[in-house]
């Protein structure tokens, strides 16, 4: 039976609505704490608008020989790339801290800023979730950019399981996101295209980033909601392929 999505959403307005200030106090941390390791790792693989001018002078002065040679003199070094894996490593796991927090505040459970640090705990096995997630989805896409996009909805629910049922595996998570979204792919699609405006608004220099505060936990929390609809981990899987 397909979902309410004007009534999911509302519901995650409310329960924003409700919990206001723990809410808007941990996404804001979040925020900066993200915002904050995007810019050293800016620092530390980014290109320079200097830099880039004068790759691009190069490349149409037709001396493409040494606009090579220019833009490989910018690659980071060993160390650098060593560092910037690490602080990537360190952004997914506030990010699944803030996904274990969205958890607690739709259940009613106590939900509290120090939740962005619970991501620590499972971190090892999300990367291997995530990443076996992303091969099924790469080697989808190689068919067809369109049976990618199908099999990112198909694993959508594989995090949540995860986090919601730690002792399952990574491949019985996969195999019951592949059950709980039989039926709904396009119903989450149709979901993700109803928030574009607040992500295009969320982009604006100064405006958007003060509304992320409230767009970010918006998005995430229906999302959450649509998890805690489909069932959770109540769902019977009949199929135990991935794929």
């Amino acid at each position: 039976m397909p979902l309410s999505r004007p009534a999911v959403k509302q519901q995650a307005r409310d329960l924003i609505a409700d919990k206001r200030r723990t809410v808007l106090i941990t996404s804001l941390i979040f925020l900066v704490l993200m915002a904050f390791l995007g810019a050293l790792s800016y620092q530390i693989i980014g290109y320079t608008p200097k830099e880039l001018e004068r790759y691009a002078n190069y490349f149409y002065a037709g001396d493409l020989e040494r606009a090579v040679e220019y833009l490989a003199s910018l690659e980071p070094t060993t160390g650098e790339s060593a560092v910037n894996t690490l602080l990537n490593l360190v952004s997914g796991i506030l990010s699944l801290g803030y996904l274990i927090f969205l958890l607690h505040l739709v259940r009613g459970e106590e939900a509290i800023p120090q939740n962005l640090l619970d991501g620590f705990v499972y971190w090892w096995k999300v990367i291997l979730l995530d990443f076996v997630v992303g091969m099924l989805v790469f080697f989808w896409s190689m068919l067809f950019i369109i049976p990618g996009v199908i099999a990112a909805y198909k694993y959508r629910m594989a995090r949540y399981l995860l986090l919601t049922h730690p002792e399952y595996s990574i491949f019985e998570c996969i195999g019951m996101s592949k059950a709980m979204t039989q039926g709904h792919k396009w119903e989450l699609f149709v979901l993700d295209l109803s928030f574009l405006g607040w992500e295009l608004l969320a982009v604006v220099p100064i405006v958007g980033w003060v509304l992320s505060i409230w767009i970010v936990p918006y998005i995430n929390t229906t999302s959450v909601l649509y998890y805690e609809r489909f069932g959770g981990a109540e769902v019977v899987v009949n199929d135990d392929s991935i794929f």
